[in-house]
């Protein structure tokens, strides 16, 4: 860690602007001489060349780009309320008694195995002439995410085909963060995965609704029960069988299914809601910053 003490001469608070912007990291890099800021030390920062403009101005660039980062702060900040509410409300409505049928998950999901466990480095592909490959660090928050999407071998594909993914089929991150779990959507069918409980819908239920209901505080519960390890936590797919769910009438489901949802994209949907405003806002701080932040050296 380093400590930085400004001078009469800057702000503390356009320093740190600078010290966030494009400029810095650019330096950086050319600095470090790797696209990766593993080796920072007061050393290079000290040959950092900071622009210096007159303290007017100097206040006038922090007084805009504060107002940018106040307001992100706002939307976080109503985001962690909104959040609290929406896993109250998703306890509150899947919270049961004895007035609904509680039956073990392989009741409903017939068909529950493992994705493919081994290396399977050698069998990467481009997405063009390969197959989409799911990872336990593509499930997130009840979705599947596509930021570092992974392809294998239509080879490799073929010759596992027990972990064809189809749609309505519910995913569960085996190792790590366990637990979470997702709905496979049309756009993820014939895909394969890499590490994750699989398990098919066997037609009688809805799968949007026994994900909500794995990721409740009920839920999260009886994962906890079958989780192994230490450092690295781990279920298997013979426990998770066994794993018991309240089943409402199918109508009942599709109504909790209903209200969830929007809850969740208000949530974390990053096409809408808040996080999509939350990014929308750090982008505009993040342009403005760089525009601001540009100035012409003066000759002496």
């Amino acid at each position: 860690m380093a400590v930085i003490r400004c001078s009469e001469r800057i702000m503390s608070r356009f320093l740190f602007h600078v010290l966030t912007s494009n400029m810095f990291l650019e330096y950086l890099k050319k600095a470090l001489n790797t696209a990766t800021i593993n080796n920072l030390n007061a050393n290079v920062i000290s040959h950092f060349l900071i622009p210096l403009p007159p303290l007017p101005v100097q206040q006038e660039i922090v007084r805009i780009l504060d107002h940018f980062t106040a307001l992100t702060a706002e939307l976080t900040a109503e985001l962690t309320a909104r959040r609290k509410q929406y896993e109250y409300y998703r306890d509150e409505l899947l919270t049961f008694g004895d007035d609904v049928a509680w039956k073990a998950l392989e009741e409903e999901f017939p068909h529950i195995r493992n994705g493919f466990v081994g290396t399977v480095t050698s069998y990467f592909s481009d997405e063009e002439g390969g197959v989409r490959y799911l990872e336990g660090r593509d499930i997130h928050n009840g979705t599947i995410s596509d930021e570092k999407a992974t392809y294998v071998s239509k080879d490799f594909h073929r010759k596992h085909m027990k972990t064809c993914l189809k749609e309505n089929d519910i995913l569960v991150v085996q190792s790590g963060h366990v637990g979470e779990c997702a709905v496979v959507s049309k756009k993820y069918e014939g895909a394969n995965c890499h590490a994750l409980i699989v398990m098919s819908n066997g037609g009688n239920c809805l799968s949007k609704y026994v994900s909500y209901y794995l990721q409740s505080c009920n839920g999260r519960k009886q994962m906890q029960s079958i989780t192994t390890g230490g450092t690295v936590k781990h279920i298997l797919a013979s426990k998770i069988k066994k794993i018991m769910v309240p089943f409402p009438p199918i109508e009942e489901q599709a109504r909790i299914v209903s209200i969830l949802d929007r809850f969740d994209a208000l949530c974390n949907d990053l096409s809408s809601g808040l996080p999509a405003e939350i990014s929308a806002r750090q982008k505009q701080y993040e342009y403005y910053r760089d525009k601001l932040l540009t100035f012409k050296e003066i000759q002496s």
